[in-house]
Parts: structure tokens; sequence; C-alpha cells
């Protein structure tokens, strides 16, 4: 028999030891894939770090079942002659499930729980004895071995409590490798009883029943997962998920928290593979629940919005900011199983945005960014899909200015909104193979304007980069420079240096190159696309 003080000891010697190896097996385990809730429900899971149990707790422990081992402690108080007396006497449970107590002497427990426990060696003290209060509680939980193998990362004896539940002893191993069940938990007793548990009820639909205590000498055993499928971002939780034999989309669904968003799913496109073969099947959501899975599919859910034309916003709008999709999420909502349906077209300021219910000229205008400092907002229009016909939009200004909603239009699928850039230019001189007037591009950096202009030429200092002022003298600045609109960009050549004299020629030519190229065609096809737009 161990005495109290010595138990204790072990105990706390037991949950260093083992919280030591936890960390080891937790370390091992994160290295495996993700095994969908294998990782949310298992990784939160850890040795229980107590060296007694609080008997806050252990009085709360209804269900708990006294275990040969088990060390209680029966505090009696009484008054003699006006003295308070307190005695405090420790008693084991022995092998045979029996105490041995003082006026009540030697009785079975065997099948009563911890309150039934309590509240009969209580009552029958308090009938025999002149006492004011009589206290019986569980102060030591025995120790015992339990085995747990299978599908687990250290597979193996365990030294546990009965107030241990099966998720405690599945953490204690490592959780499980991935191809482990948690839909079919098996836990042979000690009488060789076989139950099943489908743990994953536990956290989904708080079902206790799935998570008992453990019993001295139980064999855990964790089996192979016979169906794993991988579900897509569109679910709250997305990853791998168990089913069982018959389950269907629904099921994922479930385990997973449903959808992410309020996006509206309306299919989902199942890639199964058979042998070499590969097939997907669309599958409409009115059949979730009647679709059964198979091993191995991957299941990408479809959005509502995916089935109409996008909306294209296009012209002097803000899409080149490092921010840009960072915005357009958290404005429109979206979330990453429809955010790819959302693409941008930097050279030609275009965006395209999947059209969802509701979506309106000032809801789309976020998601782009905004108007830009030279868009002709009083010349904006909407063409219709198939349509070359223009639906003029006249106060787009004071709708992005004061974001009155009476002033917003809704949008339909395929829908063009199209802002018109001011007639603004940079021009680019020197020595550069075609010196022009090119429209300001906001998206464009120092570098893509002397591209535009034919790229340098073989005498170019193609190191030092200037803008001139109207006077014609020049100021250097950095390659990086953020090129504004009406900027002279000079490049020089490599072997010689230019008088102010110079400067001043080079900027007369190029006021009389400008107005040569200044009503060319545009080098953008955004702006080829809306002067025809405005022609017709």
């Amino acid at each position: 028999m161990f005495a109290q003080s010595n138990l204790s000891t072990a105990v706390s010697n037991l949950v260093q030891s083992q919280s030591s190896e936890n960390q080891t097996s937790k370390s091992s385990s994160d290295e495996q894939a993700d095994f969908g809730l294998r990782e949310r429900i298992l990784k939160a899971l850890t040795v229980p770090k107590w060296d007694t149990i609080p008997s806050s707790y252990i009085s709360a422990m209804e269900s708990y079942k006294p275990t040969p081992g088990d060390i209680y402690q029966l505090t009696i108080s009484s008054f003699d002659n006006g003295d308070a007396s307190v005695k405090t006497v420790p008693f084991q449970l022995d092998t045979d499930y029996c105490f041995d107590l003082p006026v009540i002497g030697l009785f079975s427990v065997k099948g009563m729980d911890l309150f039934t426990l309590q509240k009969t060696v209580t009552h029958r003290l308090k009938t025999v004895l002149p006492v004011a209060t009589v206290d019986f509680r569980l102060l030591t939980p025995a120790l015992f071995d339990v085995f747990i193998y299978g599908k687990v990362p250290s597979p193996g004896k365990q030294i546990m409590n009965s107030t241990f539940h099966l998720v405690d002893s599945i953490a204690m191993v490592g959780g499980l490798t991935p191809t482990g069940s948690y839909r079919k938990v098996k836990v042979t007793g000690a009488d060789g009883t076989e139950r099943y548990f489908d743990i994953s009820k536990y956290y989904t639909n708080a079902d206790f029943s799935v998570n008992p205590n453990i019993n001295p000498n139980d064999v855990i055993q964790i089996l192979q997962a016979d169906i794993l499928v991988y579900a897509s971002n569109a679910l709250l939780y997305p990853g791998t998920y168990e089913l069982i034999e018959g389950e269907t989309i629904d099921a994922v669904i479930q385990q997973s928290g449903g959808f992410a968003g309020d996006e509206n799913f309306i299919k989902a496109s199942v890639l199964r593979k058979s042998g070499s073969t590969t097939e997907t099947i669309l599958v409409e959501a009115e059949f979730f629940s009647e679709f059964k899975l198979q091993d191995k599919d991957i299941i990408n859910f479809i959005p509502e919005s995916l089935q109409y034309d996008p909306v294209i916003i296009d012209g002097a709008i803000n899409i080149g900011s490092a921010s840009f999709f960072s915005q357009i999420t958290a404005q429109a909502g979206l979330n990453e199983a429809n955010l790819s349906g959302i693409t941008a077209s930097l050279g030609t300021n275009r965006l395209y945005i999947p059209y969802k219910k509701g979506l309106t000229v000032l809801g789309a205008l976020d998601m782009a960014g905004g108007p830009t400092t030279v868009a002709k907002m009083e010349q904006a229009f909407i063409l219709k899909k198939g349509s070359l016909e223009k639906t003029p939009l006249p106060n787009l200004k004071e709708l992005w200015q004061t974001r009155n909603a009476e002033l917003d239009v809704i949008l339909e699928p395929g829908d063009k909104v199209i802002i018109p850039f001011e007639e603004v230019f940079v021009y680019v001189a020197g020595e550069v193979n075609d010196p022009k007037a090119i429209p300001y591009i906001s998206s464009f950096a120092l570098l893509d304007y002397v591209k535009v202009a034919g790229g340098f030429t073989l005498d170019a200092n193609y190191k030092k980069y200037y803008l001139l002022d109207l006077e014609g003298k020049r100021i250097e600045v950095p390659k990086d420079y953020a090129v504004s609109p009406g900027d002279i960009i000079y490049i020089e050549r490599n072997f010689a240096q230019l008088s102010n004299q110079a400067f001043k020629d080079v900027l007369i030519y190029t006021s009389f190159a400008s107005s040569l190229v200044a009503t060319a065609s545009s080098i953008m096809s955004l702006a080829i696309n809306i002067r025809n737009w405005q022609r017709n």
C-alpha cells in the first residue's frame, strides 16, 4: 500500500515525466501533415498538470468511479463541553473495492459513483455519531496502467488515473498520425468489453458521452481511417476530414463549422481519382445531403458569384497600391475561396470583380481603390453587357465625396464602369530612342515611361535620371521616383555634360515634340478602349 505522502510524490513525478514526454511527442506530431480536426481537436489537448486534484473539482465529479488505490480523507468535527474538535483520517480503497471505516466497519463501494459514496458515508456516520459535520472526499486518485497503440506517434503503456478522459489519453501519446481515425476510437476494458467512440462529436455537438473517463487496464486502439477527404478554403476550417462510409458533403460542412463569410455556395466540384483516371463531378447544393463521398475526394465549393459575368471597372482607378487585394477583401467581405475571381490588369487599370447581388458603383469603386487624381469623373459611364449604349454617371464625383446612397447605382452582371483619364501627359526627352509625350498612368514608374519612349540610346547615362523644370534646369531624382502628371523626364548622355542653354533648347524641343504626339494613339490599351467607347 502507498502511504498518502508517497503517493502524492509519485503523482508529482508522474506529471513531470509525462509532461516532458508529451512535449517530445507533440514536436514530432506537429511535423505531420495537417489532418483536419486532428490539429484543431487534439493540438489543444495537453497532459493535465496537477499534483493533487482540487477539492472543488472532485466535488463536481459525480460520474467518477472509485478505483482501488484511491486515497480518501474523512474529516469529522464535533463539540465536547463547548470545545470544537476536528479529526482527519486517510483511508485507501482496497483491491476488493472495500473500506474499513470507524463505526460503519467493512463495506463495499463497487458500482458506486463518487457522489453516491460520499453521500452514503456521511449519512451513516451522522446517524450514529453526535458530530457537527462529516466530510468524506477523494484526496488522491489511484494510478493505473493504460495501453495505447495503433495510428499514434508514441504507442505504449501510460500511467493514468480515473480523472483522465479519452481525449486526454490520446494527447499523452502525441495525438493521431495523419491517417489515424478519430471517428472510431476502440476502447477494450479489463473485462474484454469493446466500445467505439467518435470523438469528433465531443467538439462538434458537445456530446460528452464520446469522451468517457479512462478505467484501469483499458486498451485504446487508434484504427486506420477508411475515408479521408479534403475540403476547400470556403469552409470555416478547411483541411482534411474523416468520414464514415455513406456520409455526404453535408457531413464535411458540419464537421468544419460551416462556410466562412456570407457567400452563397451553389455547387461543389468533387475531384475524384479512380485508378489512373481523374474525374470532376459537379454537385448542386440541393444534393449536398445525398452525394456520398469516397476516400481521397477533393471538394471545392463554387460561390454563386462565379455563375455570373464579372463587373469590370476600368480607367483612372487606384489598383496599383501594394495593399490593393487586402483592401478589397475587407471591403467586399470576400474570402480566399472567391478572391481568386478578382483579377486586376495593372497595365490597363482594369479590375474584374465577381458579381454579387447588390453590388453598386460605389462598392465597385471602393474595391478598385477609388478614382485617381486624374480621373474625369463627370464623363464616367456604364456600358451594359452586349451593348454599346452608354449610361452616364453624372453624379459620380458627388457620390464618391459624399457617399450618398441615393446617388448610387446598382450594377448587373457584365456591366463595365468606365472612368476616363484627364488628358495629362508625362514627357520623356534626351537620350531615348523615341522622345514623346506619354499619357500619365498612375501605376507607371519612371523606367516604365523610359521604356515606352523607346528605351535608352547607346549614348545614354542610364545610371542617372533627371527632371527638367520650366527654366530648363535639371533636377536629379532616384530611379524609384514617383512620377507626377506633367513631369519632364530627361536622360543625359554618358560622355558629356550639357550647358544650361542646351537644356533650354531641350525644353523647347520637348514642348514642340509633345504638341506633335499629344493626339497620337495611346500607349496603353486602356486609353485606346476609352477613346473607342467615347467615339461610340
